[in-house]
C-alpha cells in the first residue's frame, strides 16, 4: 500500500465497515444511548472534536488539522467544498494531505489550492499521485499532496476492480444526488458515491463469489439499503453482539430491533439477526422453546423460540428489500 495513504493519522479516520459505522453510531446518539464505556469510535470522536461519531455531520463535516494554526500567509487554507464559493479566484477546493516539518503523519483535509484541473470522473486514477509531485506554492513550507482528480471528485478504490483505483463523485454532506446511490467512505473527504447493490439478504442471490448480501442503513438514517460485502472469515452467531453490517453470517445482518427505528436502538439491542419472511408460514414447533430445531429447513423461517418481525414496522423506507422481508426476535 502507498506510503502516504498509510500516514494518514488513525485519530482522523472513522471506518464505515471496519467498526460501528457512522449511520450506527448516529442512531445511538440520536436517542442519547451510546455511552463512553471505553468505546473506541467515541474515543476517536472526541479526538477529532467531533459532537457527532460521523465525520460527516453538520455543514461540511471537513476534518481540520489538530494543530492548525492558518495564518493569512498560509497559501493553502483550509475549505469546505459545500461553500458556494469556497476558495479565492483561481483556486479549488481539494482533498490534500500534509505534513509540517518535524511531523511524522499526514493530515487529511480540503484545502484551496490552484485551479489546474485534474482527472475526470471514470478515468484511473493514483492516490495522492503516488506520493510523486508535492504541491508547490510560494510560503508553503509543510509537504503538502492534492487529490489527482478534478473538483468534486475523488481518487477512491474502484468498485469492481481489486487494487484499482478510479475518480469517483465526491459526497462530502453524505447523500448522493442519485436515489440508486449511496455515500461511502471513511469520512466526509473520502465520502464517494456508490451504486446500490440490489441483492437479496434472504437468500444470499445477487452479490459475486466471495461476498455476502447484508443489510445497511442510508446516512441519514431512514433507508434500509442492500450492499455485498466479503463474507466474514469468522463470522458471528446470531443473538451476538455485533459492530459492523458484515459481522455475522450470511442470511442475517448486524441490526437493531426490526419494529424499532434506528433512533431506539442501543448498543446492547445491535445483534446480528437472520432474515425472515412474513410471507412464509412458519413451521409447526417453530416457536417451542429455545433452542428447538423444529424449522423444517424452510428458508425464511424462524426458529429457537423467535418469531419473524416485519422491517415495515420500523418506519424505514424498505422498497429495495423483498416483500415482507423481517428478522428474527
Amino acid at each position: 500500500m502507498n506510503r502516504l495513504a498509510l500516514e494518514v493519522p488513525a485519530n482522523l479516520r472513522l471506518a464505515l465497515h471496519r467498526t460501528l459505522s457512522p449511520t450506527l453510531q448516529r442512531a445511538l446518539f440520536a436517542g442519547l444511548l451510546l455511552c463512553a464505556c471505553g468505546d473506541d469510535d467515541a474515543a476517536m470522536a472526541s479526538d477529532a472534536g467531533e459532537k457527532d461519531a460521523s465525520p460527516r455531520a453538520g455543514t461540511g463535516g471537513t476534518i481540520r488539522r489538530p494543530d492548525a494554526q492558518v495564518t493569512a500567509r498560509d497559501p493553502v487554507t483550509d475549505c469546505d467544498p459545500t461553500e458556494p464559493v469556497p476558495c479565492a479566484a483561481g483556486q479549488t477546493c481539494r482533498p490534500v494531505i500534509r505534513r509540517a516539518a518535524g511531523e511524522e503523519l499526514f493530515s487529511l483535509l480540503f484545502g484551496c489550492v490552484e485551479d489546474s484541473g485534474g482527472r475526470a470522473r471514470g478515468a484511473p486514477c493514483n492516490p495522492w499521485g503516488g506520493g510523486l509531485a508535492p504541491y508547490r506554492a510560494e510560503g508553503l513550507d509543510d509537504e503538502l499532496y492534492v487529490d489527482p482528480c478534478d473538483e468534486g471528485l475523488y481518487c477512491a478504490s474502484h468498485p469492481d476492480v481489486r487494487g484499482a483505483f478510479s475518480c469517483q463523485d465526491s459526497c462530502p454532506l453524505g447523500t448522493c444526488a442519485s436515489s440508486d446511490q449511496q455515500c461511502l467512505g471513511d469520512n466526509a473527504v473520502e465520502a464517494v458515491c456508490r451504486d446500490i447493490d440490489h441483492c437479496d439478504p434472504l437468500t444470499g442471490g445477487g452479490c459475486p463469489a466471495g461476498r455476502t448480501c447484508y443489510l445497511e442503513l442510508n446516512e441519514p438514517g431512514t433507508r434500509a439499503l442492500t450492499i455485498c460485502l466479503p463474507t466474514p472469515v469468522a463470522p458471528l452467531a446470531d443473538g451476538t453482539a455485533c459492530r459492523t453490517f458484515a459481522d455475522c453470517l450470511p442470511g442475517s445482518s448486524c441490526w437493531g430491533p426490526p419494529r424499532l427505528p434506528p433512533s431506539r436502538w442501543t448498543q446492547e439491542t445491535v445483534l446480528c439477526r437472520p432474515a425472515c419472511s412474513t410471507t412464509v408460514a412458519a413451521p409447526e414447533g417453530a416457536l417451542d422453546d429455545a433452542g428447538s430445531e423444529e424449522d423444517g429447513g424452510v428458508p425464511g423461517t424462524c426458529s429457537g423460540g423467535t418469531a419473524c418481525r416485519a422491517l415495515s414496522a420500523s418506519g424505514l423506507e424498505i422498497e429495495l428489500l423483498p416483500d415482507g422481508f423481517g428478522q428474527c426476535e
